[in-house]
C-alpha cells in the first residue's frame, strides 16, 4: 500500500508533496467570526429568535469577504438553528406530556440544561474563533454546507 502522509492532498493520487499550510485567519476575520458567535446572544435583547437572526445576518454580509466568517458563520447558524429545533421539539413534549396529565417539572430541567449547553457552546466557539481555531459545534444539525 503507498503511504499517502506526503503528497499534496493525503488521497494517494499523486506524488507531489504538500508544500503549502493552511492559510490562518487573519485579525479582521477572527474579529468578525467572534462577532458572529456572540451575535446569537441578540436574542436576550427581546428579538425573536435573535439567535439564529444575528448569526446569519453577520454570515450573509460577510461570506463572499471573508473565508474563515463564511465557515464559521455557517457553523454558528446550524448549531443556533438546532438548538431551537431541540427547544421546540422540547416544548411540543411538554405540550404532549401535559395534555395526558403529566407534569412539566423535569422539562424546565431539560430546558435549563440545553440552556447551559448552548450558552457555553457559544462561549467556546467564541473563544476559539478568537484565537483562529476552526471550531464545530457538537450536536450542530449541518443545514448550511
Amino acid at each position: 500500500m503507498k503511504d499517502t502522509t506526503d503528497d499534496c492532498c493525503g488521497k494517494g493520487c499523486c506524488d507531489t508533496p504538500c508544500t503549502s499550510t493552511p492559510l490562518e485567519p487573519t485579525m479582521v476575520e477572527r474579529k468578525w467570526a467572534v462577532v458572529d458567535h456572540l451575535s446569537a446572544l441578540i436574542g436576550f435583547l427581546g428579538v425573536p429568535f435573535g439567535n439564529v437572526l444575528g448569526p446569519l445576518v453577520i454570515w450573509w454580509l460577510k461570506k463572499d469577504d471573508l473565508p474563515f466568517v463564511n465557515e464559521q458563520g455557517k457553523e454558528s447558524l446550524n448549531f443556533n438553528l438546532s438548538v431551537t429545533l431541540y427547544g421546540m421539539g422540547l416544548g411540543l413534549l411538554g405540550f404532549a406530556l401535559l395534555s395526558l396529565g403529566g407534569t412539566g417539572w423535569f422539562l424546565g430541567g431539560l430546558y435549563a440544561v440545553l440552556f447551559l449547553f448552548w450558552l457555553v457552546s457559544i462561549v467556546v466557539a467564541t473563544v476559539e474563533a478568537h484565537y483562529g481555531h476552526h471550531f464545530h459545534y457538537p450536536l450542530a444539525i449541518h443545514f448550511f454546507k
